[in-house]
């Protein structure tokens, strides 16, 4: 259970850190669109999916909206 707590809190801490950072190509295609989504709830976040979406379009790749929500 700490092991879990301990990496949601680490998680929290960079997705702060990066703020509005736009996502690489790497990270649109390998991004685990359920995990993110999970995520971003756990830190108290509206759904961000259309943001990643925009993010990822430049690079043709279509999130998992069914797998993030």
């Amino acid at each position: 259970m700490t092991y879990y707590l301990h990496r949601a809190v680490a998680i929290a801490l960079c997705a702060l850190a990066a703020g509005c950072a736009s996502m690489s190509e790497n990270q649109c295609r390998a991004t685990n669109w359920y995990n993110q989504g999970e995520n971003d709830g756990l830190l108290g976040l509206q759904a961000r999916i259309d943001q990643y979406a925009y993010q990822c379009a430049k690079y043709q790749i279509q999130p998992a909206e069914k797998d993030y929500l």
